[in-house]
């Protein structure tokens, strides 16, 4: 073999490992990074809300509820009342309503984002509920125009995802429109030892 197919050979050579480093990197360099928006910032961060659903209230007349019946079981119809009126205490009925958390997006990141919540303590939810079913809104996003407009989230399920198409406009706002319970009965004392009515939530923003 002479020098100049040798020659010919190695410029060959070089234009392929050229050619290859060269698609590598247009590769890399247009996929979506965090690094586009600017030195160390995030594509969105959560907030949480401050005004959050008034869990406590779903165990309204059943916390406390025994001392004050033996206090009042001597009244009756002598103190012009009807003891047997009294009104049942609720163990189910429609859950609290409200906004949970605040999505604030980086208005220089124009890709779709994916946003999921999470129920971290289902393990000490279902202590307390026969079931629990929340309709999860978040404004802006894909759900919010589709029929029925809600995501529902439940100790089953444990997560729920929402799309924000173009990076989702303004501040989008995480809530719980509706939904429904069932506790597991009119004696908390009588639940599994942990139980709460507080269900716990984790939000998170991810690129689509």
């Amino acid at each position: 073999m002479n020098r100049k197919q040798i020659l010919l050979i190695a410029i060959a050579l070089a234009f392929v490992l050229t050619a290859g480093t060269y698609a590598y990197t247009f590769g890399t360099t247009t996929s979506t990074s965090l690094d586009v928006i600017d030195a160390g910032g995030d594509i969105a961060r959560i907030q949480k809300a401050s005004y959050e659903p008034d869990w406590y209230s779903v165990t309204a007349g059943l916390l406390g509820g025994e001392e004050e019946n033996n206090d009042d079981k001597g009244k009756g119809k002598d103190d012009g009342e009807d003891g047997d009126k009294k009104e049942e205490p609720k163990i189910s009925g429609e859950v609290p309503t409200g906004d949970l958390f605040l999505v604030d997006t980086h208005p220089s990141y124009p890709g779709d984002l994916l946003v999921r919540v999470y129920l971290t303590n289902t393990g000490d939810i279902i202590k307390a509920y026969q079931y629990l079913n929340m309709k999860l809104y978040l404004t802006g996003s894909t759900e919010s125009q589709i029929e029925p407009f809600y995501l529902l989230l439940s100790p089953e399920n444990g997560m729920v995802t929402f799309n924000l198409e173009g990076g989702g406009n303004g501040n989008p706002t995480i809530s719980i429109v509706g939904g429904s319970y069932r506790l597991q009965g009119k004696k908390p004392d009588k639940w599994e030892e942990g139980w709460t009515v507080v269900p716990e939530f984790y939000a998170e923003v991810l690129p689509r």
